[in-house]
């Protein structure tokens, strides 16, 4: 998975810690897939593209009003990527 620390499988883990709506939880998969997707055409780093996708709304349903910063601080400090977190934070521009 590329340059990557913490993987997939202990990003999963803290999304089933965080987002008990299933529906959101099926969101953050599909964006997981699309993005690994356009990784892959791009010739990009597939894992790292990946988490970014599988976080992005991580605290959107407990804390949907400071979306996506409560997330960026958690991820900042579980030593996820800067890359990882500049794209979450790039997704909600308005925001951040």
């Amino acid at each position: 998975m590329g340059d990557i620390l913490i993987g997939r499988n202990a990003s999963v883990e803290l999304l089933e810690r965080w987002v008990e709506n299933v529906g959101l939880r099926k969101h953050m998969l599909a964006v997981e897939a699309a993005v690994r997707y356009y990784a892959l055409i791009y010739g990009e780093d597939e894992g790292l593209w990946g988490v970014a996708g599988l976080l992005h709304d991580l605290d959107w349903e407990q804390y949907p009003n400071e979306h996506p910063q409560v997330a960026l601080t958690e991820l900042e400090r579980l030593g996820y990527p800067d890359e990882i977190l500049q794209a979450i934070r790039a997704h909600a521009p308005e925001r951040t």
